[in-house]
């Protein structure tokens, strides 16, 4: 085991060690031996977009997740999306300090 551990770039200070190493390495593999991703689905790697998350919360969850600021919506729109926030949540603390 040492020397297989060895092999790989470590240095274990004994047989223990080297053993403790090649049973991480071990359980770093899944059932086809690949690699396990040990962070959930989003997390480590590239950063998701954050509408792409929205649009994806929005279509399997039926979460809808805007901005009560967001550009894309009409003046109308972005006053409904404020009066559904304040009935379900309260004012905003910006809104609630100066109005």
């Amino acid at each position: 085991m040492d020397r297989a551990v060895r092999a790989r770039g470590f240095s274990p200070a004994d047989d223990n060690e080297a053993d403790a190493i090649a049973l991480l390495l071990w359980a770093d593999r899944d059932e086809r031996g690949c690699r396990m991703r040990w962070h959930p689905k989003g997390y480590g790697g590239q950063r998701r977009d954050p509408d792409e998350v929205k649009r994806e919360g929005w279509r399997e969850q039926g979460v809808l997740a805007v901005s009560a600021d967001d550009v894309r919506l009409t003046w109308p729109e972005r006053e409904l999306v404020r009066q559904l926030g304040e009935r379900l949540y309260g004012k905003r603390e910006r809104e609630a300090r100066h109005g």
